[in-house]
C-alpha cells in the first residue's frame, strides 16, 4: 500500500461493512491527515491503514494509538437515531 492510492474526501473505515469513521482531508509525504467523527483530525502513517480498495481507506486499528482506537469505536454516538414509521 501507497499512500498515493489515497485521496483526498476519501471514507475512511474501521472494519469492512461498517459504516465510514472519517475521511481524508489531505495526503503528505509520511502521512495521511483524516477527520475522524466525534475526534477531530489526526495523523495516520501508512503502518496504520490495512488496505485502499474501492474507493475506501481501511484502518489497521490494531496499529492507531488507544485514544483513537477508542474514539472511532464511538464515532458516532453523537447522532440522533432515525426514526422510520412502522410498515402498514
Amino acid at each position: 500500500m501507497r499512500l498515493s492510492d489515497i485521496e483526498r474526501d476519501q471514507p475512511v473505515f474501521a472494519r469492512e461493512g461498517d459504516v465510514n469513521v472519517g475521511a481524508v482531508r489531505a495526503i503528505r509525504n509520511d502521512h495521511v491527515l483524516i477527520h475522524f467523527e466525534n475526534f477531530g483530525e489526526a495523523k495516520i502513517t501508512v503502518d496504520q491503514i490495512a488496505s485502499v480498495h474501492d474507493g475506501k481507506v481501511m484502518l489497521n486499528v490494531a496499529a492507531l494509538p488507544p485514544e483513537l482506537a477508542q474514539a472511532i469505536g464511538h464515532a458516532h454516538d453523537r447522532e440522533e437515531p432515525v426514526h422510520r414509521m412502522p410498515p402498514k
